[in-house]
């Protein structure tokens, strides 16, 4: 199996989950229950083993197949650990001897062999369900007997026109990206598992909602917001709703990620973790080690640093500054090597993603502080 074919693989479908990826990468192994861009060898010697096998036949230039792509590859995720059931794709412009052999004349072409029935292109029946992982897994779980469920995780907001202007508009305090798509259109749906690992990260995270309306059955919105074509991505940016921003980057979880730093501030990686130096405010670290030294200027520094907090635009790193100041004042400068320590280590036990991040914002603010010492 060569990595190569993994990271072209993930070229074409843009960004997959580790989950994914991590399947892919042991798919050669001869128990296998899901190999990306198998030959026939690696077909007989499951079909020697008596497995029923769901074959994709794709090109790397078809559309349709990438729209498949992202689809395919979670359902390979979701019988990944299965013993008699094999979910293989075949690049049938490499292996042609074997598309041949199925007859395949368009792509994506999905064929189902039952069990015990071999390589066998005459037990082959076409697969004619809906292009995606439940309805494939329905397909597969109706074949074997088995019952396995496609989970997907989303906090992406469903929009109507008529919750639109409550959930976009009314709150002028929070931003929401909103994606106008349509159910037919295959770049939305290659931009759906993107979009739900977006909404996924920014879950819990004040002030910003990741939603999506279907345009094609909201004609006024779609019209209101200039929506011609899917899909079209807009910010609706907290103050300015009547002036939405347009997103027009690469649509990859990390190019939406920059974006939304960038415009509103936030501090997030596609990792889940925050940036580097997150929850630090500006001009604050020296005055914080010169009270924590207790010198002559101690009392002038914090009388600055209050000020200063009470104009930051971020209140909950304000408030963060605020009861670590009391605290350095109450319990002198150890007080920042021991909380330090301690939030160090509850970042390493189980924590939710935003419980986490929060920590880490803490910890940053913290340790530019000790360093000052």
């Amino acid at each position: 199996f060569c990595v190569a074919r993994l990271i072209e693989r993930v070229n074409m479908v843009g960004l997959v989950s580790a989950t994914v990826a991590l399947v892919t990468l042991v798919a050669w192994q001869s128990d296998a229950a899901y190999i990306h861009n198998a030959d026939e060898a690696a077909l007989l010697a499951a079909a020697e083993e008596g497995k029923g096998m769901l074959l994709e036949f794709y090109a790397p230039w078809c559309g349709h197949c990438k729209n498949l792509a992202p689809e395919y590859e979670a359902l390979g995720a979701l019988y990944a650990k299965a013993d008699s059931v094999l979910i293989a794709s075949i690049d049938a412009t490499e292996q042609k001897a074997l598309a041949n052999k199925f007859a395949i004349s368009g792509y994506p072409s999905i064929k189902w062999i039952a069990a015990n029935k071999g390589l066998n292109p005459d037990a082959a029946t076409d697969v004619r369900v809906d292009r995606n992982a439940e309805a494939l897994s329905a397909y597969v779980n109706q074949a074997t007997g088995l019952t396995k469920k496609i989970s997907k995780e989303t906090a992406v907001v469903t929009l109507t026109e008529d919750n639109f202007d409550r959930e976009v508009l009314a709150d002028d305090d929070t931003s929401v990206l909103v994606e106008f798509y349509a159910p037919w259109c295959g770049h939305c749906k290659a931009l759906a598992p993107k979009y739900d690992a977006l909404s996924m990260l920014f879950a819990g995270e004040k002030k910003i909602k990741i939603a999506a309306l279907d345009a094609d059955g909201a004609k006024r919105l779609s019209t209101k917001y200039g929506v011609t074509g899917y899909p079209t991505i807009k910010l609706f940016k907290a103050g300015q709703k009547d002036a939405p921003i347009k997103y027009e980057q690469p649509r990859e979880v990390k190019n939406f990620i920059e974006f939304l730093n960038e415009e509103l501030g936030t501090d997030l990686t596609p990792t889940g973790d925050v940036t580097e130096g997150a929850g630090v405010l500006d001009g604050l670290t020296s005055l914080f080690a010169e009270v924590a030294r207790s010198g002559s200027s101690a009392e002038k520094a914090a009388a600055t640093i209050k000020e200063k907090i009470e104009g930051a635009e971020n209140s909950d790193y304000a408030s963060y500054y605020s009861k670590v100041l009391s605290n350095l004042e109450s319990k002198g400068a150890d007080y920042i090597h021991k909380e330090a320590l301690r939030l160090e280590k509850m970042l390493k036990g189980a924590l939710k993603p935003q419980q986490k991040r929060s920590v880490q914002r803490r910890i940053n603010v913290l340790t530019s502080i000790r360093d000052e010492l």
